[in-house]
C-alpha cells in the first residue's frame, strides 16, 4: 500500500491500487485509526474507507465502508476527510491512467 494522506506526523489513509492502469485505476483506500510510537500505522488497526474504480473517461463505481456501504463519519472533520480522499483518488486517477482523457467535464 501507498500512502495517500499523511498529516503532521501521522499517516491517515493508504491506498491500494490495480497494476494495470492502461484504462482505469481500481483502489481501496484503508483508514489508519492508531499508529505504532513511532508513528507508523499499525497494520491491525485499518478499516476500508472507500473502494471503487475511476475509468479513463472519469466514469467511477464508488463503494463506501464495508460491504453494506455503511460508513460512520462522526463530525465536521470526517466530512472534510472523505473531500480530501475522494480528491486525491481523483488526483491520483489523473497521474497514473495511462490513457486517462483530458477532456473528462468537471
Amino acid at each position: 500500500m501507498e500512502v495517500l494522506i499523511k498529516e503532521g506526523d501521522y499517516i491517515n489513509y493508504l491506498i491500494k491500487c490495480n497494476s494495470d492502469k492502461d484504462y482505469r485505476l481500481e483502489f481501496e483506500v484503508w483508514q489508519v485509526n492508531s499508529w505504532t510510537m513511532d508513528n507508523k500505522p499499525l497494520e491491525d488497526d485499518q478499516e476500508i474507507f472507500v473502494k471503487g474504480t475511476i475509468k479513463w473517461d472519469g466514469c467511477s463505481h464508488i463503494y463506501f465502508g464495508d460491504e453494506d456501504g455503511y460508513l460512520h463519519l462522526c463530525g465536521h472533520k470526517y466530512f472534510e476527510d472523505m473531500k480530501k480522499v475522494l480528491d486525491a483518488v481523483w488526483k491520483k486517477a489523473e497521474q497514473e491512467i495511462t490513457n486517462f482523457s483530458k477532456d473528462v467535464a468537471y
